[in-house]
């Protein structure tokens, strides 16, 4: 039986580390992936050792990741996070024929089927998110490929280490352009916010493989529960996914996110009552 990961990135940031417990168990129970947390950022302070608790308690596989000092100066930890999931595929833990998929922590899977639609050698969920780029830039969530596939696209091999090898995408992209850019002008965000999305679709493309399409409806796409269009009621087992209103922990968020679990995990909505409160606590606010 064929072995299905997702690669997830999340960062100690407020907006982004209390999902990791929460999507992983998405993940593990509702759609039967294996997650991988890729951990970039302080997780010494009391919120980021309540969420790293949480992930050992329940017997997740965390990896932590940082650049080595002096390079890419400036780096922001999202970029870090962000890329080093098409480059975990360079670990030796995984086999070449396991199915990996890139996610993100706020991204949370709700429709089991959808992530059941892989065929070889490359699989493209939301293909047509970037209307006029549909053969140039697809979304990071989720390009699907097994792990040797994803040595062959990327270029790295196995064994390889995963931050030498997504170092060296960011030297082949230029990324201290990108970030120089984005420290003189903060609206210069973009390049690099997109930096390995858009690194990873030019090297799917220029791969000569074959692609197995998967469109969606809307941009965002109708079948998103989406933070942009989030309604006052809804029923969260009617969505695709879940692209969830943050900061989750705060009194005015998490009940309105709270339902999604809810009406679709209702056996962890005790425990994820608890963690959300022991996050309060920890930020030692509620704003």
């Amino acid at each position: 039986m064929d072995k299905k990961y997702v690669a997830i990135g999340v960062t100690d940031n407020h907006n982004y580390a209390p999902f990791a417990p929460i999507v992983a168990r998405y993940w593990r129970d509702r759609i039967e992936y294996t997650p991988i947390m890729c951990l970039v950022g302080n997780w010494e302070t009391p919120q980021g050792k309540l969420v790293i608790d949480e992930l050992n308690q329940a017997e997740f596989a965390t990896l932590a990741f940082a650049i080595p000092e002096g390079e890419f100066p400036g780096i922001k930890s999202a970029s870090i996070s962000q890329g080093i999931r098409q480059h975990v595929a360079s670990s030796t833990f995984f086999d070449d024929q396991d199915l990996l998929i890139p996610s993100d922590a706020d991204l949370i899977p709700l429709k089991k089927e959808f992530y059941y639609q892989h065929k070889d050698p490359i699989t493209l969920y939301y293909a047509n998110a970037h209307e006029g780029e549909e053969n140039s830039h697809v979304p990071a969530c989720h390009q699907s490929m097994r792990v040797g596939t994803w040595r062959q696209v990327m270029g790295y091999k196995a064994g390889d280490n995963s931050i030498s090898a997504l170092c060296q995408s960011m030297k082949n992209l230029g990324m201290q352009e990108f970030i120089n850019a984005r420290i003189a002008d903060p609206k210069q965000w973009e390049n690099e916010w997109y930096f390995m999305q858009r690194y990873s679709s030019r090297r799917i493309f220029a791969s000569g493989l074959s692609l197995h399409r998967i469109n969606r409806e809307g941009r965002p796409p109708v079948d998103r529960l989406d933070r942009a269009y989030w309604p006052a009621t809804y029923n969260a087992n009617e969505f695709t996914d879940c692209h969830a209103i943050r900061p989750i922990w705060t009194s005015t968020n998490w009940p309105r996110f709270r339902l999604v679990i809810e009406q679709t995990m209702p056996d962890i909505v005790n425990w994820a009552d608890k963690f959300i409160l022991a996050y309060q606590k920890a930020m030692g606010r509620d704003k």
